[in-house]
């Protein structure tokens, strides 16, 4: 009897883990001997698959640890790039971490990619240093971001930084197009970056230090906000600057990411880049004729705070959308898996039961046996629940702080006052 519940336990797992088999794919262009990338992995590869898809060239990300003096670590990339890619259009990096910090780094461009590498000027910084994991492979993903605006011939813009590549040249002509308005318009610098990887920094730091180290914001209060989407964990995060400070509350951060959440979860960014373009001017305008939107004067905005999904108008239906989330994936076909598994094991198991229940007890008690001596009441515990009384404005004190917006700040690296938030979907 045991061995057969055994044998249904193996089943049901069996079951599971073939369900599960098919998201495990192997990676098609991180080659992570080493065991350097680790987590990184899917982020550099979620990187080559977005170049791959907008250019039809491949990147192949290589890692070794080899000592031998003999090791050349160019005909080793060279080599397993042609095996795997024959002689298509790419660009192979590759990395050798056997030399302590001072790592041995190699790239080379195959086809019509060489043109391309050949007048990038970040070139130099991936070949010399002595970086982290974290810090090379960002350098990487520079360099692939520079070979983007060289195929697609334009200069880098200065307000959408697509390092992810997940728009197209024209998606990026119109949202530049809108941001140009509204920082005319409201004086106030407007920022979208996208990236794959986050240089080995918090969504935070990394927000706050490329906004500051890149001189971005209007005024001597370097007034202005960006919006940072990072795919290494499907992230975004709002950093303020200046005016905006004051403009975008906490809340208002946080309602600007509900704007977006929808469009996010569905891979199409470029409707959400758009809301939070729409939205950032919208609450410029009421911040200069009125009071700053916060969660006591939300004016005219729609009413985000329920539990039902919420869905904006896409006027555009030819957006691409990426591959699904890979932690999605696995979510789903583990609840499959799990749904098919244990389905199929009560089936077995109920066969094996022979035996049947009885309504109730009583063939089981002798009759009358049963005599209740004793009984009281046990007082445990009491429960109280305590609510703030909301402070209300009274019309003829001005100092009154009910429409008196919060935004938490804090100091970047630089030394610089930021407010922001963020969060993940």
């Amino acid at each position: 009897m045991k061995i057969k519940k055994i044998k249904y336990i193996l089943l049901v797992l069996l079951l599971i883990f073939t369900t599960i088999a098919p998201i495990h794919a192997e990676n098609k262009y991180v080659y992570d001997n080493a065991n350097r990338f680790r987590y990184l992995s899917e982020s550099l590869e979620q990187l080559s698959q977005n170049f791959y898809e907008q250019y039809n060239i491949n990147i192949v990300i290589v890692s070794v640890e080899n000592n031998q003096s003999d090791f050349n670590l160019g005909e080793y990339a060279n080599q397993l790039y042609q095996e795997n890619f024959g002689e298509t259009d790419g660009v192979v990096f590759a990395i050798n971490f056997s030399n302590g910090s001072d790592y041995g780094k190699y790239m080379n461009a195959f086809g019509n990619a060489g043109q391309y590498l050949n007048n990038c000027n970040n070139m130099d910084a991936l070949i010399t240093g002595h970086d982290k994991v974290e810090n090379i492979v960002y350098k990487i993903q520079l360099i692939v971001y520079q070979m983007s605006l060289i195929i697609d011939n334009v200069e880098p813009s200065r307000n959408i930084v697509d390092m992810a590549n997940i728009l197209n040249s024209e998606q990026t002509s119109q949202l530049e197009q809108k941001i140009t308005q509204v920082i005319n318009n409201c004086q106030m610098d407007v920022v979208i970056l996208t990236t794959c990887l986050n240089n080995g920094k918090s969504m935070v730091d990394f927000a706050d230090d490329y906004y500051d180290e890149n001189d971005y914001g209007i005024d001597l209060r370097k007034s202005g906000l960006i919006l940072v989407l990072s795919l290494q964990d499907n992230e975004w995060y709002i950093s303020t600057s200046g005016a905006a400070i004051d403009t975008f509350s906490d809340w208002g951060i946080e309602y600007l990411g509900k704007v977006m959440k929808p469009s996010l979860v569905d891979r199409n960014f470029y409707q959400a880049f758009e809301d939070f373009v729409s939205y950032t001017e919208k609450f410029n305008v009421q911040a200069v004729t009125d009071k700053p939107y916060d969660r006591y004067n939300q004016g005219d905005l729609p009413n985000l705070d329920v539990d039902e999904e919420v869905v904006f108008d896409n006027q555009d239906n030819s957006e691409p959308k990426t591959k699904m989330d890979s932690n999605k994936r696995i979510l789903i076909s583990l609840g499959a898996g799990l749904i098919i598994g244990f389905i199929i094991s009560f089936i077995r198991m109920g066969k094996l039961n022979t035996k049947k229940s009885v309504k109730n007890a009583n063939e089981y008690v002798k009759e009358n046996s049963f005599k209740l001596t004793k009984s009281n009441d046990l007082y445990l515990y009491q429960t109280v629940t305590k609510r703030a009384r909301p402070k209300y404005e009274d019309n003829n004190h001005s100092t009154s702080s009910y429409h008196k917006t919060t935004s938490s700040t804090h100091r970047s690296s630089s030394g610089r006052t930021h407010g922001g938030g963020g969060g993940k979907f």
